[in-house]
């Protein structure tokens, strides 16, 4: 992010910094004891500490560039649970519906944000799939 911004900055171009993170990064999750061994419950902390390490590091960034000129927006998608192959795995475990989003959702997100007027910025935004109840 440090060289996208001194390459924006020396440019003088607008641009836009998308850090792309996860819910986990906002609360600390319940694991689930009676799926999970504690090989897996460690995992799943040191997700859960870079995740909330990232969602810092934009705010960090997003202060860094606040007064810039041309504008750098800084944006935090925050998805839920997305198809992947370790998510398919848990979630089949877990249950026999499958209501992960798609990358496609969170690209969609990102072309959202792009679209709109450089003085407008998302700052965070947070994706689930119709269906889960809110994070907490």
């Amino acid at each position: 992010m440090n060289e996208a911004i001194k390459s924006m900055r020396r440019r003088k171009v607008e641009g836009h910094i998308f850090n792309i993170n996860s819910v986990y990064g906002h609360f600390l999750p319940t694991p689930y004891s009676d799926t999970s061994d504690k090989k897996d419950t460690f995992l799943f902390n040191g997700i859960i500490v870079s995740q909330h390490a990232s969602i810092t590091l934009t705010h960090l960034i997003r202060r860094q560039v606040v007064d810039v000129e041309p504008p750098i927006r800084v944006t935090s998608i925050s998805p839920g649970d997305l198809k992947t192959d370790i998510i398919n795995e848990f979630n089949s475990s877990l249950n026999e519906f499958n209501l992960s989003l798609m990358p496609k959702d969170v690209a969609d997100a990102i072309i959202y944000a792009l679209k709109l007027k450089p003085r407008v910025q998302i700052t965070e935004l947070t994706i689930q799939s119709t269906g889960i109840p809110p994070y907490s």
